[in-house]
Parts: C-alpha cells; sequence; structure tokens
C-alpha cells in the first residue's frame, strides 16, 4: 500500500530558535550599518564584509532589507 501525499497541505516553515532570531538581528544590524555608511554601494559593504556581491543579496533577501532605501540619490 502506498501513500498519496496532500497535495493541498501547506509547508509551515520550522520555528526558528531564539539564537538564529538573535543571530538575524545582529547580522541585519550590521547589514544596515555598513549600506549606510556606503550609501548603498555594494562593491564597498561586499569588502567591508570580506564576501561576494551575490552573497550580500541572498543575506538581504532573507533579511528584508531593500537596497534602493540606502542608494544616494544623484
Amino acid at each position: 500500500m502506498t501513500k498519496k501525499k496532500n497535495s493541498k497541505t501547506k509547508k509551515v516553515a520550522p520555528k526558528r530558535s531564539l539564537l538564529d532570531q538573535k543571530l538575524d538581528e545582529l547580522e541585519r544590524r550590521l547589514l544596515v550599518g555598513s549600506l549606510k555608511r556606503n550609501k548603498g554601494v555594494l562593491r564597498q559593504v561586499s569588502s567591508e564584509f570580506q564576501v561576494n556581491r551575490s552573497g550580500l543579496y541572498h543575506r538581504m533577501t532573507r533579511l528584508g532589507i531593500n537596497l534602493d532605501e540606502f542608494r544616494s540619490e544623484a
């Protein structure tokens, strides 16, 4: 007998631990501070943290950071 998966069941994100929540808060504060200092220039932010820009985009998306808020108007 094989079980069929119910296609209507929703995937629920696992609860994040308090440690994970605190680490996300800290990472968000560090990134936001650097984005402000560097006026949203990811090349400078990525150099500061020694990570590549695609990694920064991934982290910013995960943390809900909008890059446009930090870019200076020309």
